[in-house]
């Protein structure tokens, strides 16, 4: 759980070890605020034991709290944060959020970004960092040619801008790739490296060439495999040994790497000294891509290396509506999922972050924005109705939970009335539908958070997750 994460500054430090926790200021604190008000002592014990926890202290004593809910993989959600009263306004927030972002990769990459704040970098260049990082240490949730999208707001000089780094079709139109599309024909033109050089040029700090190190250093030197790498090496098998690299690399005596053994990857490792020096012309003008090439067209695929030479990302003004009485921004380029990632101002203060991503109904998007503006609900309720035709639905006893909708639910039946008067359509569609994911953020000007992720898919089991406290 991380229990050896560390920083200081000055005479404060932030600490995961939780047998530094003081118990009585944290539960003091969370037992009286409005999200959590009477929460049991042993409640919190358990919930500290499940949770990757941050220690704010002053010296020796404890000044702030925040619990992370993670599977150290692919999810993490942020909870029960607060700073004392006597200790705001010195910008410790702010240093506990950063230190959060990058302790919520996985190790490796939480360690990558954080060297590179302490040498100077911006949070640019820790993002760069530690999304190369990924692509090493993460078990095909993201891959170095894969595509990249950011929604931006620069506070400082009020800039608020969309990068499509995405993935391209080949210009031959018989190689192009259509769903459920096999062989070469699957196989696209990356863009989440020069995604990358893109942003590390528009906002980075630090050299180029030192965001890409601590990558080089694990694909040379290696890193020990967890349970889940382990799985998807094994799940992935067939694929992985039908190639010679695929067989060497994640494979031992015939079998796959079991978790704790380590993974080395030193051809991985060539290749990014090559990115250091060269940037992204390592992966579209070099070797790299030239095997590309040569890898898609041998399995009849139409890919050429002009197609590679002729990739660029681009930055673009987001998308904006007015809305009621607020200013809506989000994605204006392709978007693998991301077209409902919303930044929301009124009077040109951020106040409400949304998105729904993975396979989400595009009608969700628009849910959470009338629930948060039209209705102002808290982020609580505003996540926790429905995607449109979706339900709560339990496997194991269909026929008592078919016709019961999370909306029913959820909000009042005024609420319900409002949207049908509308035209909005809440009936079921199937027996089940993958609803995505869905986040919401809503900013007080007291300086209150309130905040929630909805699960991924709209099981009755799955609850929305939720988050209050306060930021500076």
């Amino acid at each position: 759980m991380h229990s050896d994460f560390e920083q200081m500054r000055d005479e404060y430090s932030i600490s995961c070890n939780p047998g530094k926790l003081d118990l009585s200021v944290v539960h003091g604190f969370l037992s009286t605020s409005y999200w959590s008000r009477g929460l049991p002592l042993d409640v919190l014990r358990r919930a500290i034991a499940g949770s990757l926890c941050f220690g704010l202290y002053h010296g020796n004593a404890q000044v702030g709290f925040a619990r992370v809910i993670t599977d150290k993989a692919t999810f993490a959600y942020l909870c029960d944060v607060f700073v004392l009263e006597a200790y705001r306004g010195k910008k410790l927030s702010r240093w506990l959020m950063e230190a959060i972002v990058i302790a919520s990769y996985n190790r490796e990459a939480r360690d990558a970004g954080k060297q590179i704040l302490e040498e100077g970098g911006n949070a640019f260049d820790a993002f760069v960092a530690a999304t190369l990082v990924e692509y090493v240490v993460a078990p095909g949730v993201t891959s170095l040619a894969g595509p990249l999208n950011a929604l931006v707001y620069h506070q400082k000089i009020n800039e608020k801008l969309y990068l499509d780094a995405e993935l391209n079709h080949v210009a031959d139109p018989e190689g192009m790739w259509s769903e459920g599309e096999v062989g070469g024909k699957g196989v696209m033109v990356p863009g989440a490296l020069h995604g990358l050089e893109s942003i590390h040029q528009r906002y980075g700090k630090l050299p180029w060439a030192r965001l890409v190190q601590p990558a080089i250093a694990l694909a040379r030197d290696g890193f020990p495999i967890d349970p889940i790498y382990s799985a998807t090496i094994e799940y992935r098998a067939e694929t992985l040994k039908s190639t010679p690299y695929g067989t060497k690399t994640f494979f031992k005596n015939g079998k796959p790497l079991q978790s704790g053994e380590r993974l080395v990857q030193p051809e991985l490792a060539v290749f990014l000294e090559e990115v250091a020096q060269r940037g992204s012309a390592a992966m579209y003008r070099g070797a790299w891509g030239e095997r590309c090439v040569e890898t898609v067209r041998s399995r009849g695929g139409r890919m050429e290396l002009q197609d590679l030479h002729n990739y660029r990302s681009r930055w673009l003004s987001p998308r904006h509506i007015r809305y009621r009485d607020c200013d809506v921004y989000g994605a204006s380029g392709r978007s693998f999922g991301g077209a409902w990632s919303l930044l929301v101002f009124r009077d040109g203060r951020l106040k409400i972050v949304s998105g729904t991503f993975n396979s989400s109904l595009l009608e969700g998007g628009f849910q959470l924005l009338v629930n948060a503006i039209d209705f102002k609900l808290p982020a609580k309720q505003a996540a926790s109705l429905p995607r449109f035709g979706t339900f709560s639905f339990d496997e194991e006893k269909p026929e008592s939970s078919s016709g019961r909708m999370w909306l029913d639910l959820s909000v009042s039946k005024e609420i319900v009335d409002q949207l049908a008067e509308r035209g909005l359509e809440f009936e079921q569609q199937s027996s089940f539908v993958d609803t995505g994911s869905g986040a919401i953020a809503i900013l007080a000007d007291d300086g209150s958070v309130d905040a929630a992720l909805l699960p991924l898919v709209g099981h009755e089991q799955d609850e929305p997750t939720f988050m209050d406290g306060r930021r500076e």
